[in-house]
Order: structure tokens, then C-alpha cells, then sequence
């Protein structure tokens, strides 16, 4: 039968712990990547309470703490430009059914080839919590840009990443 370890080296390793903190320990660190999409097109603006003509979608994150939120439109086939469309996204906490607005990021760049957001927002969440993304392609009207000249081949991305180093649909 082996003997548990004296009080003596729990204290040393409980001693180290304090020291060097969590980054002792990275694999055992939470990280989380969700990414979210959007093929339909809206003539608003991204606003934080824009969920009309976006895609919704119900969440649950893994990890209690500070998120990023990194949004892009993707461009597959036919010619079609990303830079006449925009992404946006909009988080809320879903609290008995009542949507509460906590964050809004989007591309910042359209018209320019800013395709994908280069200034990323983040918002707190808590894991366990119920949380709605409303992640919308929105065309870039800046420069003219129609939901029509935004191409369908075109998609609007929405990723929200804890602790990771780049979270991409």
C-alpha cells in the first residue's frame, strides 16, 4: 500500500503553485472557439440591436472570462469582392427569454479590402450562461454597395475565442 505524501510536500507543491500561478499549468488552461455564419443580406447598419434579416443563434461558452470577438466575410467563387460586403455581430445574454445587448463588433474596413476585422471587441461571458449571436452580412455602404452587389457567394463569419490564438470558421 502506498502512503499518501506528508503534509510537509503537499505544502512545497501547494508553495509552487501560488508562486508560479496557472501558467504552470497551460494544459489544463480553458479555451474556447465558436464561429458563427450569415448568408442573407440586410440594408441597415451594424448597430448593436440589429437582428433583423441576421442569422441567430443560441450559445453556451466553455470558459468563464474575457472574449474576443473576430468578425470577416468570406467570398467563394464567381468574382465575387468581399470588400461591397460587411460583417457585424452582436452578442446578448439570454436571461428568462429577454435578449440583453453586451456586444457589437464588425469588419472595419469595407471598400478598402478589409475583408476581415482587424480592431477585435471583446465582451465577458460565463460558462454555463445562455448567450445569443446575431451575426449579419450587411453591404458596404460607404461605397455604394447593395445587398445586390454584396454577392450571394458571399458570407458573413462571427467567432467569439477564449484563450486561443486565432479562432477562424
Amino acid at each position: 500500500m502506498r502512503k499518501a505524501p506528508s503534509t510537509s510536500s503537499a505544502m512545497i507543491i501547494l508553495a509552487v503553485f501560488l508562486f508560479f500561478g496557472v501558467s504552470v499549468m497551460p494544459s489544463f488552461a480553458c479555451q474556447d472557439c465558436q464561429c458563427f455564419s450569415d448568408d442573407t443580406c440586410t440594408d441597415a447598419e451594424c448597430a448593436t440591436d440589429l437582428t433583423v434579416n441576421c442569422t441567430r443563434n443560441e450559445f453556451t461558452p466553455a470558459c468563464t472570462g474575457t472574449y474576443i470577438i473576430r468578425t470577416e466575410t468570406r467570398c467563394s467563387s464567381g468574382g465575387a469582392n468581399c470588400t461591397l460586403c460587411f460583417s457585424c455581430a452582436n452578442i446578448f445574454k439570454l436571461t428568462g427569454g429577454v435578449e440583453i445587448p453586451l456586444a457589437n463588433g464588425h469588419t472595419n474596413a469595407c471598400g478598402t479590402g478589409g475583408c476581415v476585422a482587424t480592431v477585435y471587441p471583446t465582451v465577458n461571458l460565463s460558462a454555463g450562461g445562455t448567450y445569443v449571436i446575431y451575426t449579419c452580412k450587411l453591404p458596404c455602404s460607404p461605397i455604394g454597395a447593395t445587398c445586390e452587389s454584396c454577392s450571394a457567394n458571399c458570407t458573413a463569419y462571427a467567432c467569439i475565442s477564449y484563450n486561443t490564438v486565432l479562432c477562424t470558421p
